[in-house]
């Protein structure tokens, strides 16, 4: 299924006062379309999913292209898409904008989905004796659907250019971890995983030679 089109927001959209653009919307009936939106908050996976579904719609805040953890809101970041809110979807109207450009994200969203109102404000660390490392990851070294919110076990390799009695020792177990985010490398042919550790398995996971760390999706708690 398809959202209905959206429109990129005026420049003067970036300042109060603006002209009526997202007033007057004539009232249509859509199918039901259910898109989903990762939030990360205090560095713990969480979802914000949305829906227009059949009946009265408002123009809403639909991020036009992938924002980061504490970036700066601009008019370009934002587009707009008619939704219908009933109290139930964390969305943001799109009459508001002129208050929420300028406004810092405190949390990393990609594009397409609509903005959340607990995605503004001052980024969020991790609690006390954890930590966050990110992981350059191959095609290969990671379960393809792999998310945010998913426990992993860091795996260090054995690598194979030391000799029996030398190279890293590699941790039996793994370091067992949360993934907060994914990201897919300029290139494509890669991905940066965030994973949140003890602060301790994060310095040895930060410190692994590149290419020699893999992900194992595991049950259980962090």
């Amino acid at each position: 299924m398809t959202a209905t089109s959206t429109s990129a927001l005026p420049q003067s959209l970036s300042s109060p006062g603006a002209p009526g653009r997202f007033t007057g919307r004539r009232r249509r009936s859509v199918p039901h379309l259910v898109v989903g939106a990762v939030l990360v908050a205090s560095c713990a996976a969480g979802g914000v999913w949305w829906s227009t579904v059949a009946g009265d719609r408002v123009p809403a805040l639909v991020l036009a292209r992938p924002v980061t953890l504490g970036a700066i809101l601009t008019a370009s970041d934002l587009h707009e898409v008619n939704v219908a809110l009933d109290g139930t979807v964390d969305a943001i109207p799109a009459r508001e904008v002129s208050s929420i450009v300028g406004q810092r994200l405190a949390v990393s969203l990609p594009a397409g989905v609509l903005l959340p109102r607990r995605a503004l404000g001052e980024p969020a660390g991790p609690p006390a004796g954890r930590a966050v490392a990110a992981l350059a990851l191959e095609p290969g070294q990671a379960p393809t659907d792999l998310g945010a919110g998913v426990i992993v076990l860091v795996m260090l390799t054995a690598d194979p250019n030391a000799g029996s009695g030398g190279g890293a020792t590699v941790p039996m177990g793994g370091w067992r971890g949360l993934v907060t985010t994914v990201a897919d490398t300029p290139s494509g042919q890669g991905r940066v995983v965030s994973v949140e550790l003890g602060v301790d398995d994060a310095r040895r996971v930060a410190a692994a030679p590149i290419g020699r760390l893999s992900l194992v999706v595991v049950g259980g708690d962090r």
